[in-house]
């Protein structure tokens, strides 16, 4: 399954704060659910940037989703690829799942 968000994100120094949205799913059967403004699942994210000078810089984000039924919370652990591409991994409590990451710059 990809998921797709929609991130604001905000750099202070090193924190990172900021919300999303929801706004796709695509499913292993090749069906997509696009979500309407008005019923997305919104969340809140927070943060933090490390800046390796012998290394690839990392970005740290914990996000927290408003469910239709439950909250949950996902750990995204990503390096910065380039000025518009972070790729890793991440782990959350929806449905204990884990697996690859990749967040770009529009």
């Amino acid at each position: 399954m990809n998921l797709y968000y929609k991130f604001h994100l905000l750099q202070k120094g090193q924190e990172i704060i900021g919300s999303g949205e929801k706004i796709k799913e695509e499913l292993f059967d090749g069906k997509t659910q696009e979500y309407e403004r008005e019923k997305r699942v919104l969340s809140e994210v927070n943060g933090h940037y490390e800046r390796n000078f012998f290394g690839k810089s990392k970005v740290y984000l914990n996000i927290v989703e408003n469910g239709q039924l439950r909250q949950s919370r996902t750990t995204y652990i990503l390096t910065v690829k380039n000025k518009k591409s972070l790729a890793g991994s991440f782990t959350s409590t929806i449905s204990d799942n884990s697996g690859r990451a990749k967040l770009t710059k529009l």
